[in-house]
């Protein structure tokens, strides 16, 4: 396996180089190879470019309900929440590389906690930007 150049996580089958068109499952870039620069705008991404997706991606997960803990407290929402405050955003610098200074600065930036609450499962997202979400069919999947 080889790394996602958005996340870093080795989820592509062949190098970045040969992946034409494929989406990492674990940040959603689509990988584009007719990118000169991490900082040129992705035709496959929407006119994204590399470094936006890097900067907005902090983390990104599915959990079963039955066997995990929900952060009621701070909750927003119902199927959809958000929070500012949970047990995940408290332990983010020990399972990543974002930070939060004494001085309660944030790097890359103020991060937010969103959760999709689905029949079986719950998608955590942080970032410091608001998800976007789009709903496709089997054929656009």
């Amino acid at each position: 396996m080889y790394q996602c150049l958005c996340c870093r996580n080795e989820t592509l089958p062949v190098p970045a180089s040969d992946a034409v068109a494929y989406i990492c499952p674990v940040c959603w870039w689509e990988n584009d190879v007719f990118l000169n620069s991490p900082d040129e705008p992705s035709d496959e991404n929407h006119g994204m470019t590399l470094l936006e997706a890097q900067e907005n991606y902090i983390m990104y997960q599915v959990r079963n309900e039955s066997f995990s803990r929900i952060d009621r407290q701070a909750r927003q929402g119902r199927y959809m929440a958000t929070y500012d405050q949970s047990f995940l955003l408290s332990h983010l610098a020990e399972m990543t590389d974002v930070q939060k200074s004494d001085d309660n600065s944030f790097y890359p930036a103020p991060w937010k906690h969103y959760s999709i609450f689905t029949q079986n499962q719950v998608i955590d997202i942080v970032s410091h930007c608001e998800p976007v979400l789009t709903v496709g069919t089997n054929d656009t999947l």
